[in-house]
């Protein structure tokens, strides 16, 4: 046992620091710890994706210094094994969410959007929305593809049903989020003509094209800015001459009349910019499928915005009983028939789906009827929908649908960010598989939440060693 103390591995309790410190030169080494080459290349693949790294990084001087520095046998990388890697791992992810579409039975919702990069290219993402089995909302960029010119909606339809229907789920959409460019007008027209003809659209398309209502917001405002646009422009123009050239000295000639009318406001001045103004947004998923609303305060807002007499409000409840129906039609019921005779059997199996029908719109009713939560209630609708998707399974299977629906394409913005960065001035030359790679992988990854990168990629590199 002594002799075995002496030699045992497990009886080092000395940090990382130490165990990777060796004994005798009291030297860095890797110890133990035995060199992968898959692992390392599948590291450097991670950096490159989510650092937006040049795949020339692995081929810097300084980085391979460190490499060899940390481990003399390292594999010595290119830039063409580094791309090979990049898309390597984005046909695995692929693969994944192909899988995972095919398992799930609900349906999905659409942005998308067109982006110019530096060098006047043009680019089209498709992001899809859904719910997955464990109610959790879902976002993933399927494309950020070249979309060479002419970009009309004939143009921007057909591309949209190839991707659609390389991904096969042009049988399970819902809606398409777009803004309200006329090409966009023309190409969810065509493209909704083309589904509904397969019959792959509910409703008959009625609830297929959505308005971008950020951008429906925005040009409100706009509007309504051109009614104070002296004003504004009189304030502008100040405060672009108070930090203009000789910022220093007007400013505190500002200060100083600051001061003298007493003025207690600690901020700063701040330039606005033309294209934009205050763009955050507290958006309604929905009113009706919150159990904390229902249609009472659908009902409370369209008396305010149509009046008491309006009949807006019966439009709503009819396009709810009709969403309704078309989930009950695809659910299927075991029925009960008599084998007395083909007669009796018929007979009775209509009864039993005029009962079940009136059961099932009892299901609606009753689900309308109930008495609302509390709003001091911490409230989740999805975990709502979750525990009750037995108790109402139509009624669940239509909000895990319309809750995923974006009101906007403030989605986007993301993917523009990191498309901006990846297709940067330094490697505007990309082509564009390659960086249609870069950026889906780094969503499927790691998504689109910085501090969530580091933790997955602190995780990945523990498991990994």
């Amino acid at each position: 046992m002594r002799r075995h103390i002496k030699v045992c591995k497990r009886n080092d309790t000395r940090d990382i620091g130490q165990m990777m410190s060796s004994r005798d030169t009291n030297s860095l080494s890797l110890g133990s710890i035995q060199y992968d080459s898959n692992k390392f290349r599948e590291l450097v693949m991670a950096c490159i994706v989510m650092y937006d790294l040049p795949f020339q990084f692995v081929e810097w001087a300084g980085i391979r210094a460190i490499h060899q520095y940390m481990y003399p046998g390292v594999d010595t990388l290119t830039r063409n094994t580094a791309k090979a890697d990049v898309l390597k791992a984005y046909q695995r992810e692929k693969l994944k969410i192909k899988a995972m579409f095919e398992e799930f039975f609900g349906r999905v919702s659409l942005t998308s959007d067109l982006w110019s990069s530096c060098i006047s290219d043009g680019y089209m993402y498709l992001i899809a929305h859904f719910i997955d089995k464990e109610w959790r909302l879902q976002k993933r960029i399927l494309n950020f593809c070249f979309m060479p010119p002419p970009h009309t909606g004939v143009a921007l339809s057909e591309k949209i049903f190839d991707l659609l229907c390389g991904w096969k789920i042009e049988g399970k959409l819902f809606s398409l989020t777009l803004d309200n460019a006329s090409s966009n007008d023309v190409s969810v027209e065509a493209l909704g003509s083309q589904l509904q003809l397969k019959g792959l659209l509910p409703c008959n398309g009625e609830f297929f094209h959505l308005r971008c209502c950020c951008h429906i917001l925005n040009l409100v405002v706009q509007d309504g800015l051109k009614h104070i646009d002296r004003a504004i422009e009189k304030i502008r123009e100040s405060v672009k001459y108070v930090k203009g050239s000789h910022s220093q000295v007007r400013k505190q000639k500002f200060l100083d009349c600051v001061k003298l009318v007493s003025v207690g406001v600690k901020k700063g001045l701040r330039q606005d910019i033309l294209t934009r103004w205050n763009s955050t947004y507290f958006m309604l998923d929905t009113c009706i499928l919150d159990h904390q609303y229902k249609m009472t305060f659908v009902e409370l807002c369209y008396k305010k915005a149509h009046g008491e007499d309006s009949l807006e409000i019966l439009l709503v409840r009819n396009k709810l009983y009709s969403l309704f129906d078309e989930y009950k039609s695809k659910s299927s019921h075991p029925t009960t028939t008599s084998v007395s005779s083909r007669a009796n059997e018929a007979t009775s199996h209509l009864e039993s789906m005029e009962v079940e029908s009136n059961l099932d719109l009892f299901k609606l009713e009753l689900y309308l009827d109930e008495p609302k939560m509390s709003k001091n209630v911490n409230f989740d609708v999805l975990n709502f929908w979750k525990s009750h998707q037995y108790r109402y399974p139509e009624l669940a299977a239509m909000a895990r649908d319309v809750l995923s629906i974006p009101v906007s394409t403030v989605a986007s913005e993301a993917a523009f960010s990191v498309g901006g960065r990846v297709l940067d001035q330094y490697r505007s030359s990309l082509k564009p598989k390659n960086v249609e790679a870069i950026i889906c992988t780094r969503d499927w990854l790691y998504g689109d939440k910085g501090n969530l990168i580091v933790i997955k990629f602190e995780k990945f590199i523990l498991t990994k060693f």
